[in-house]
């Protein structure tokens, strides 16, 4: 089955728990562009600590990104039926933030050329400055923090999906902040992230043929 929404935390909170188990949550960040490089890439803060509108947080330890980096894409408004308009090169978490080097993609791409062109040009002068993950929860609690009837969830276990460009964000915190030259040091590029699941897959297939070795040992 193909996904084709995203929730709001509001929203999320509101559906049957089944339906939590694979709902896609989006969070959206405002951003302040310092600078850029000259392979139309950008430094976006893309997760933080920081309470939302929603009054939740996500711990920013608990982000698994090796799923996404087999496919590290980068959309516009969360379109998930649309071509990307860019990709994710780099991600890892620097000063207790998510933060990922975003690569536009060209302005001769036939399918989304003009809007990438459009795009990138608006978030390297300004006239636009947000970012929003959308993520699997895995693990939350109930916060002591309530908007109204609503309780806000500290989000400890998270699985980032797709990250998305859009023009209004929900959380207060400037998250573009230097060239992609300047990366953090513990980050994952899409070829980590193959080489981290073969590893997986390895690991798991020996562990299969040990325990039946015991079991034929018995």
């Amino acid at each position: 089955m193909t996904v084709t929404k995203t929730y709001s935390a509001t929203e999320y909170k509101s559906l049957a728990p089944d339906v939590q188990k694979t709902a896609i949550v989006r969070k959206d960040f405002a951003s302040t562009v310092v600078s850029t490089d000259e392979d139309r890439s950008l430094l976006f803060v893309i997760s933080t600590n920081a309470v939302d509108r929603s009054l939740d947080t996500i711990d920013q330890s608990g982000w698994e990104l090796t799923d996404y980096l087999l496919n590290p894409v980068v959309l516009w408004v969360h379109n998930l039926e649309s071509v990307p308009v860019g990709r994710v090169t780099k991600i890892g978490i620097e000063d207790k933030k998510l933060k990922a080097v975003v690569q536009f993609a060209p302005s001769d791409n036939p399918a989304v050329g003009s809007l990438a062109e459009g795009l990138y040009q608006h978030y390297k002068t300004g006239f636009l400055s947000a970012t929003s993950v959308g993520f699997n929860i895995i693990e939350s609690s109930v916060s002591d923090r309530w908007n109204g009837a609503e309780p806000g969830l500290n989000i400890t276990k998270q699985t980032l999906v797709e990250l998305s460009l859009v023009t209004v964000p929900a959380n207060p915190q400037a998250l573009i902040e230097r060239t992609s030259n300047e990366i953090p040091e513990s980050t994952m590029t899409p070829d980590d992230a193959t080489k981290s699941l073969k590893n997986n897959n390895n690991a798991m297939l020996r562990a299969r043929r040990s325990r039946r070795s015991s079991a034929l040992s018995l």
